[in-house]
């Protein structure tokens, strides 16, 4: 169950943050028109393209500047999400466009859609980005009473995972560090996640675009059920027909 609420933080303190995910409707229509024969959605060099990926939470600088160009097929016309996560993340020009974001917080690389998309998809421009700034936000010794016991690579130790998150444990909610500070608008955690600034969800949402959603982790609602930030009806180009 899904419930879109405003939560902590919606007096629009600066330091409020959200995960940023494409919606669950456009995802569920990238898997149909993956599953169909021929597949009408694709992206037919992603294992070359992904093959030197380094791992969550590791640098990505080297590898996105020289990975593949990807190819991204889309063969249904009227169909065009502005955001798509498919082994790596894509931005619309309209998407581009309402995130604003300098090269200090975002970079893109070029993608090839020459191979049989429609114009629908060929027309919203795509590019493949990733987030320059990453940071951990997270204050684990307040989500669960200790602080945690770390490795040589400063990540909590397998023990003390198992010891608070192990099958038993009861859900938590996620506590950010008090006085936290974003080094952008925009930029990817420890464990990978894009998570925005109140500020640039409020700039996209207003933008009208129905393909991004802005994950409430905070909510003790969050903990139960899946909470979003409220923000405008759906509408535009990432609707499709079966």
């Amino acid at each position: 169950m899904q419930e879109p609420i405003d939560g902590p933080g919606a007096d629009r303190d600066a330091s409020v943050l959200w995960a940023m995910l494409p919606s669950f409707a456009s995802m569920r229509q990238l898997e149909k028109l993956e599953r169909s024969r021929p597949p009408r959605f694709a992206l037919p060099n992603l294992a070359s393209v992904t093959s030197h990926a380094p791992d969550i939470g590791c640098d990505d600088t080297h590898w996105f500047a020289t990975m593949e160009t990807p190819r991204l097929l889309i063969r249904q016309e009227g169909f065009a999400p502005d955001f798509i996560w498919f082994g790596l993340y894509f931005a619309s020009s309209r998407f581009r466009e309402a995130l604003a974001l300098g090269s200090n917080a975002i970079e893109y690389r070029a993608v090839d859609m020459k191979a049989g998309s429609a114009e629908t998809a060929v027309e919203a421009d795509y590019r493949a980005f990733r987030a320059v700034q990453r940071a951990d936000p997270v204050d684990m010794a307040a989500m669960y009473g200790q602080e945690p016991d770390r490795g040589a690579d400063g990540e909590p130790t397998l023990e003390w995972e198992m010891s608070v998150e192990g099958p038993h444990a009861p859900p938590r909610r996620t506590v950010w560090k008090r006085g936290f500070k974003a080094p952008e608008p925009l930029f990817a955690d420890a464990k990978g996640r894009l998570l925005a600034t109140e500020d640039l969800a409020a700039r996209v949402m207003a933008a009208g675009l129905r393909d991004i959603a802005f994950q409430n982790l905070t909510s003790g609602k969050s903990v139960e059920r899946l909470a979003f930030r409220k923000g405008l009806a759906a509408v535009g180009r990432g609707q499709a027909d079966d």
